[in-house]
């Protein structure tokens, strides 16, 4: 590919690959970066306290919209985005 991706995923678990998920994510990133693409992660540990704990399912897509509103905002929109079903509010943040 010729133009090179700005990426940004998003999962609410841990940055560290120790589980599964983590480290596939952490897989996809390594080779994603090794083909020149810019590649950002917003996981459990960026997000605020909000969306944490009880309220994670509610508040973690909500922190994620906030990440891609500030990003575009910045002019430093995301080409794509990788989330899970519940991360999806980011979907409504223009690009």
């Amino acid at each position: 590919m010729s133009h090179m991706l700005r990426i940004l995923v998003a999962h609410n678990v841990p940055r560290a690959r120790t589980g599964g998920m983590s480290r596939i994510i952490g897989f996809i990133h390594d080779r994603m970066v090794r083909d020149g693409h810019t590649f950002e992660e917003f996981t459990a540990g960026d997000a605020p306290g909000y969306a944490r704990g009880r309220w994670a399912r509610f508040g973690f897509p909500s922190a994620v919209y906030r990440h891609v509103r500030e990003a575009h905002r910045m002019s430093r929109g995301y080409d794509m985005d990788l989330r899970p079903k519940t991360a999806r509010a980011g979907s409504l943040a223009p690009r």
